[in-house]
């Protein structure tokens, strides 16, 4: 399956000068790099081969791309969570998000290819390869519904706390907002760890608001997670 997706890493190599000058970090996760290149990828507009049974070649296309290199620390978990990544972003199909055209897996290369389209947005998965997010997502390398829900509540506790979900401030609980958060809410004192700028206008909405992070960062996959 997704064979047609596959790229050689050596016409990555070629579009990227041997990916030199990158184009940035990507995603705020550091172990992403994104070059912007020209490459020849799978034509999914008009996904139809041409020739005869015997001999059947993908229509291709020559176009403008983001590619986004992992820098990989555990390349056996890392490559199987990038394949269940992968998976889940091809099956995107929709005209205001970015497409994955393409991917390269060669070697401890680990590589997704997209359009660039700057009026589309790029769906991402928070969860993606970021040790962090989900402790059962990479512990299993598997990938469900309750994963992307853990991630939700994530970015929630990042909105409403107004500070990003890891840093130096949490290397007492792990290095990460969300253990704070979790044990803050369960003993009543989160209201500490809230933007003061969001704290006062409506309580009501705000209770609400911080139930449902807290439910969707729950720390089992089960039926108390939203």
């Amino acid at each position: 399956m997704y064979q047609h997706l596959k790229i050689q890493l050596e016409d990555i190599k070629s579009a990227t000068n041997n990916f030199s000058n990158p184009y940035s970090p990507c995603d705020g996760n550091p172990r992403f790099i994104r070059y912007v290149a020209e490459l020849d990828h799978f034509d999914r507009e008009k996904p139809s081969s041409v020739g005869t049974e015997s001999e059947v070649k993908l229509l291709r296309r020559h176009n403008t791309v983001a590619i986004k290199r992992l820098l990989s620390q555990d390349h056996e978990r890392d490559q199987q969570v990038f394949f269940n990544n992968m998976e889940m972003l091809a099956s995107f199909q929709h005209p205001n998000i970015i497409s994955l055209l393409g991917f390269c897996v060669e070697g401890s290369e680990l590589i997704l290819v997209f359009e660039k389209n700057p009026n589309k947005h790029h769906m991402l998965l928070y969860s993606s390869l970021q040790n962090d997010n989900c402790r059962e997502y990479t512990k299993t390398g598997l990938l469900k519904r309750e994963s992307d829900v853990y991630s939700f509540g994530v970015v929630w506790f990042e909105l409403l706390c107004g500070k990003k979900a890891a840093g130096p401030i949490y290397l007492d609980y792990g290095g990460h907002q969300t253990h704070v958060a979790r044990s803050s809410f369960a003993s009543g004192t989160l209201e500490s760890m809230i933007d003061p700028v969001i704290i006062y206008p409506n309580k009501d909405s705000l209770d609400t608001y911080t139930e449902i992070a807290y439910k969707c960062v729950a720390e089992t996959q089960d039926e108390s997670r939203p």
